[in-house]
């Protein structure tokens, strides 16, 4: 009997969802057959007990899980499109003349003069992607398919994926949504948000309470699934106030735009972090480097309500770079920053369901 338990264990949960289930695909057909069989001799085991009303409950418990995931499917393909959503808003809100950047598989604002660029973190078709980039690029909108933006296709855990830059964007630009047309992994939908990106914004009025960051606050460099991170140390902080993050970055070898690489982070604890390897509960980050030419990069963001600790470090993608990091200064503001801003700091995040889907981690 002991030999019916992994393929058991199979059938039920990956017909729920998971990574790669793909792979499975050799080996179902066998696996259903000693599954069938152990499940027949369950079956003649209660029948001969006269012990049918037991085999009904039994059934039902184990298919519980995939009778509700069938009624939700069922139940969004009742409603329309998240597509529909999504260019109902866009011709409604999308004014001729707005700078537009958007991924994959995103349809067109009717015939309105809109300037559309494309948003690519893929390696050697960088562009602007992050909101600070974007802000920095003057566009006013992105419009995401978080199906084909995020890491549909990757066997890294959640807390792994969040750590990455691609990440880290992602679910700081989910923080300034406008529009959100999402439905829960079991629909076949794909999942849609709108983000209205602000103005670049730095307090005129700041307090400097740290400086030189990278010689007298750095603790070691950790290298992780994607480049290497050097961080600071815990800083407390006051929520509600600015903080602005300023360092004058340069790389050592040659770096063009569509390779754009290195950023500053900045990551925000309800608690002292205990391990510093793993994001913040809120994360901001900076525009990447475009040449090797010194560039001073910087990103002002409000502290949530909760926030007790920050974190400020510096990140790159790749391990092909050099980049030299110097003069870093760290300012406090409690000067009323934009409403956007404001907002941002308090609005939840995309959940992993939506940017992660149908993964088991």
């Amino acid at each position: 009997m002991l030999f019916i338990i992994p393929p058991l264990f199979v059938l039920t949960y990956y017909s729920q969802g998971g990574a790669y289930t793909r792979n499975f695909t050799s080996i179902i057909p066998f696996a259903a057959i000693i599954a069938g069989l152990g499940a027949w001799k369950i079956v003649e085991f209660i029948v001969r007990r006269n012990q049918v009303l037991i085999l009904l409950i039994v059934t039902t418990l184990v298919s519980s899980a995939q009778i509700g995931n069938v009624l939700i499917h069922d139940y969004y393909l009742s409603l329309p499109w998240n597509r529909d959503c999504l260019v109902s808003w866009m011709e409604q809100n999308l004014n001729s003349g707005d700078i537009v950047s958007r991924t994959n598989g995103v349809a067109l604002a009717g015939d309105k003069d809109i300037s559309y660029i494309k948003h690519s973190n893929d390696s050697g078709r960088r562009s602007a992607f992050s909101l600070q980039e974007l802000s920095e690029d003057g566009v006013d909108y992105l419009v995401i398919n978080y199906t084909s933006s995020g890491y549909f296709y990757s066997d890294l855990p959640h807390n792994d994926l969040d750590n990455t830059f691609k990440g880290l964007a992602l679910k700081e630009l989910s923080r300034y949504s406008v529009l959100s047309c999402q439905k829960s992994w079991q629909s076949l939908d794909s999942n849609y948000a709108i983000v209205k990106i602000p103005k670049p914004w730095l307090p005129d009025a700041h307090t400097r309470f740290i400086s030189n960051v990278a010689s007298d606050q750095t603790d070691e460099s950790q290298d992780h699934t994607e480049g290497r991170r050097v961080l600071g140390k815990p800083i407390p902080v006051k929520a509600g106030n600015s903080y602005i993050v300023q360092a004058k970055i340069f790389s050592r070898g040659p770096l063009r735009p569509e390779n754009r690489d290195g950023f500053l982070r900045l990551d925000f604890f309800n608690a002292f972090p205990v391990d510093l390897r793993w994001r913040g509960q809120s994360v901001s980050i900076s525009s990447r480097l475009t040449s090797n030419e010194p560039e001073i990069k910087q990103v002002a963001t409000v502290a949530p309500p909760w926030a007790k600790y920050l974190v400020v470090s510096f990140e790159q993608q790749s391990l092909e770079h050099t980049f030299v990091v110097e003069s870093v200064s760290i300012w406090s503001s409690q000067e009323s920053p934009p409403e956007a801003y404001m907002k941002a700091a308090e609005n939840p995040e995309v959940t992993n369901d939506i940017l992660y889907p149908k993964f088991i981690f």
